[in-house]
Formats: C-alpha cells, structure tokens, sequence
C-alpha cells in the first residue's frame, strides 16, 4: 500500500509538471528522493533573465560572475545602500544590475538633452519637441540622479526648494519627488539654475545661457549685496516671481562678483532692472531698463506686465 501511495503521488507531480510545460520548446524531468527537478528552455519570444526584468542579460550576467564581495564594493563605490537592506546575494546582484541599468538610461536622457540643446543652438525658432516628450526625457534622467543621493540628502533638497517630503516615507518616493522638480527645472531654465516661481543669482556663465534661450521672458535684477534699494526691491521680486511661475524667469546678478558682464551690460546704477523679450527670430531682446527702485510692488507689477507681456494676477 505504501509504494502504491508513493508512485501515486509520484505520478500526480508528474502530470502537474507537464500542465507547466506543455508549451515550451523543451523540457527534462529528473527524479531525485521523490523531488522533481524541472529545466526549461522557453520559446525565444517568452525569454527573460532569471536575474532581474531587465532587457540586457549581459549586464545580469556579468553581476552573476563577481564575487560578492567585489559586489558590495561595486555598490559602495556608487554610493548606493546595502547594509540592512540587502540580505542574500541576489538581493545584491539585482540591487547592482538595477544601478547599471538606470545609470544606462541616464546616460541615453543625458545624450537626447544635448541634441536637444544642439538643435536650439543652431535654430532658436525650431520647436522640435512635444512638451510631454521634452519632460519624461528630462524626468528619466533626473530620477537616475536622484537615486544616488542619500535620504538625508534628498530631503534637503526637496526642503530648500520648498517642497514638502512629510507624507513620503519610501526613498522611491522622495527621489520621484525630487526627479519631478528637476524635470521642470531643466525644462525651464536653459542653464538649470531657475526655477518656476523663485528668484536666483546667477554667475555670469550662468546668465549668458539664460540669454540665449528664448522661450520665454526675461527679468534681470542688477544688484549688489551693500545696496540698501536692491535689498528693499529684493521681496518684491520674490513675490512677483511666485504670481508668474512658468509665465518668465527672473534672475539675479551680482555686480561685484560678475563686473565684466554688468560693464557689458551698462549697468551704471544699483538697481538696474533689465527686461528681456523673445524677439521675432527667438532671441531675447532689451526692450526697457529701469536704475533704482520703481516704487511700490504694484508699480512694478504694472511694468512687468507691459514689458514682458505676462499677467501677475
């Protein structure tokens, strides 16, 4: 009775087993102690890595043949976390196929955003991307970048860009989050210096690539760090820019860190408001200045809107 119940039972595993692989291309089935061990060789069209769902087996592989000590090197040297998160080997052989992936990835976002601004150097009038396109490009890569930071890290940047990360418990979550605000901010700025409602000194190398993108308007505030009016225009900058957004950038410079650029500029007196104004051919063009302190807020609200062409309301 109890060989009959075993070649029973044998013989259930064994139909099972089939059912599994019945629509592959091959299968072996071997017996050991009444374990059944399966090898499968899939269709080509259903092929994937046993590593990880990624599309190079390549990359998997090579991380299967290092040791693991060489791979809790290979993390520590890209800064990424394995100690009290990775327990068994293939936890870190996915962990360092996943950074080589998304370091792939950042590399092709990274080749696509110079074309890109290759393509606006050569013709500033060209609009050569859908804007959702332009963002996921820049969205890919940024999360690539945000990965490689610490939590700590990511929370002080998201705190300095008056981003709240309260309810974001997963790292995943905080760098999407910072990914997100980097995204805007390359898709805004042209030297990744400004952002949609914030204000911003820029250096003088900075400034010039801002100058030279012309999608949208343009405030430059010519200041320096001893001037009382550039210190009491300085609020009502910061609250005009919050009022625009994405509408036009406002930027800053300080003239006695970039004296070159300022005498470039004619600046003769502190402050000097400068508003630029894309221009038929898609440059920015000078179209009104201002020396010293306008007035009030709403004043120069009124100014911002007669020269750049947007609404502060």
């Amino acid at each position: 009775i109890f060989y009959v119940a075993q070649l029973g039972r044998m013989f259930f595993h064994f139909l099972v087993l089939v059912a599994l692989v019945e629509d592959s291309t091959c299968w072996n089935v071997g017996c050991h102690r009444h374990h059944v061990k399966l090898r499968l060789q899939t269709a080509p069209s259903r092929r994937r890595t046993g590593l990880i769902e990624i599309s190079g087996t390549m990359k998997g592989n090579k991380v299967e043949a290092m040791s693991t000590k060489e791979i809790k090197a290979e993390l520590d040297k890209r800064d990424i976390t394995w100690r009290g998160v990775c327990f068994e080997r293939q936890d870190l052989v996915n962990a360092l196929a996943r950074a080589q992936e998304e370091l792939s990835e950042a590399a092709a976002s990274k080749a696509n955003a110079e074309v890109v601004s290759k393509d606006l150097d050569e013709d500033p009038k060209r609009t050569i991307f859908n804007e959702q396109e332009a963002y996921q490009q820049a969205y890919d890569g940024a999360v690539a970048r945000a990965k490689k930071l610490k939590v700590a890290e990511i929370r002080a940047e998201l705190a300095a860009r008056s981003i709240s990360w309260a309810g974001l418990i997963e790292k995943s979550e905080l760098a999407a989050t910072l990914a997100a605000a980097y995204a805007r901010t390359a898709l805004f700025s042209r030297s990744g210096m400004l952002e949609p409602g914030c204000t911003a000194s820029l250096t003088a190398e900075q400034l010039r690539l801002e100058l030279q993108d012309g999608r949208t308007p343009l405030l430059l505030d010519v200041y320096a760090t001893w001037c009382g009016p550039c210190k009491l225009i300085a609020p009502q900058l910061v609250d005009i820019a919050k009022a625009l957004g994405p509408q036009a950038r406002i930027a800053k410079l300080d003239s006695d860190a970039e004296p070159n650029l300022s005498t470039e500029l004619q600046v003769q007196g502190l402050p000097t408001l400068i508003f630029f104004r894309p221009g038929p051919d898609g440059s920015l063009n000078e179209v009104h200045r201002v020396e010293g302190v306008p007035g009030t807020k709403d004043a120069l609200q009124s100014l911002v809107q007669q020269h750049l062409g947007v609404s502060c309301s």
